[in-house]
């Protein structure tokens, strides 16, 4: 087989009839260039298949690149910790390109965490920013900034479609909640209620929270025998005592639960306060593939994890700025992610393929 044949930009110059010089600076994105010459460039680069040696151009300008990240710090949620698996993955695969990347963590349920490195981010003058707005209405005034300041700004885990020019890489929150309804429905047969619950922070400021809820309720509008479904939030999750009281209350004001599904990655909290009442012939239905999670699904603890991929998310994230900068493109594209339904017979193919998976550009 003949070795393909490399296109360089004297080849693209000879076949538009251009000079060497046009080419560059449409390659390049700077100089003035009539529109009708660009046109005819661009087709003959479509044409021919030229591909720009990104390496050598960036070692040539010795040019850096500071991408910076503002995420909740996985030392205080396990979850956090699975996107920085994907961030790792794709500054290995970038660094040829002169990428960096730096970190601001917040912490969750502080919002003043969140604005406090928020800010900081800014002074740190990033090239671009990758985003998870667990905080609706202070993330709003950060984009303002980020639009103000011209920089790529990429969100994972929490899209907000409302804001322009913002991409997203993650789950489609409502779908994820629709995904539920139909697990729920199969499972239990018309048996008894479901208990929605979010363990964390004021849902009303977590718009991708609200479209899960929206997603399972609006499934059961289709149905002709709708179940009752209840709404519930408790913020002290992590005190597994408060937890369990909060969750005795519920059972002896309504007797006819039948299934429970987390909004968020932290069912193992659940499963905590459910074996201490006793509770065992429950349906859950809950989020992401921690460890802890992971293995309640094992035993038979919890039901159905629906796996939002946040390795893939962080790692995504990252490729598709680089992306952006090497090549100057302005407009990033939003991608929904599939929604896995994990059980205990295919957990283990998961996790195993999310050791073995390296994602590159």
């Amino acid at each position: 087989m003949s070795k393909k044949k490399r296109i360089r930009i004297k080849d693209i110059a000879a076949d538009a009839q251009v000079s060497r010089g046009t080419v560059d600076r449409v390659l390049h994105n700077r100089g003035r260039v009539a529109p009708d010459v660009k046109a005819k460039i661009d087709k003959t680069i479509e044409k021919l298949g030229y591909s720009p040696n990104i390496i050598a151009s960036t070692l040539a300008k010795n040019k850096e690149y500071h991408i910076a990240t503002l995420l909740p710090s996985p030392d205080m949620d396990n979850y956090w910790a699975l996107p920085q698996i994907g961030i790792e993955r794709a500054l290995k695969a970038s660094k040829d390109f002169g990428i960096h990347v730096d970190q601001f963590f917040y912490i969750m349920e502080n919002v003043n965490s969140f604005k406090e490195q928020a800010d900081l981010l800014i002074q740190s003058n990033p090239d671009a920013i990758l985003l998870s707005a667990e905080f609706y209405r202070e993330s709003l005034s950060f984009y303002k900034k980020v639009a103000n300041l011209n920089i790529p700004l990429l969100s994972i885990n929490t899209h907000i479609p409302t804001l322009e020019k913002v991409s997203y890489i993650g789950q489609h929150s409502y779908q994820s909640g629709k995904l539920a309804g139909r697990i729920f429905d199969i499972a239990l047969r018309n048996k008894g209620d479901i208990l929605m619950l979010h363990l964390g922070s004021s849902v009303d400021n977590a718009p991708h929270i609200m479209d899960k809820e929206r997603g399972l309720s609006d499934y059961f509008q289709t149905k002709t025998n709708p179940y009752n479904i209840l709404k519930e939030e408790f913020e002290d999750y992590a005190n597994i005592d408060r937890l369990t009281t909060f969750l005795y209350n519920i059972f002896e004001s309504t007797k006819n639960i039948a299934g429970i599904f987390v909004t968020n990655s932290r069912s193992y909290y659940l499963v905590q306060a459910l074996e201490l009442l006793g509770y065992h012939d429950l349906c859950i239905v809950g989020f992401d593939l921690l460890e802890e999670n992971c293995q309640l699904l094992k035993n038979g603890k919890i039901d159905f994890l629906i796996n939002q991929d946040p390795i893939k998310q962080g790692n995504l994230g990252i490729l598709n700025l680089v992306d952006s900068l090497l090549y100057q493109r302005s407009n990033l594209k939003t991608l929904y992610l599939p929604l896995d339904i994990v059980v205990a017979e295919n957990v283990d193919l998961y996790m195993q393929n999310e050791i073995e998976t390296f994602v590159t550009l």
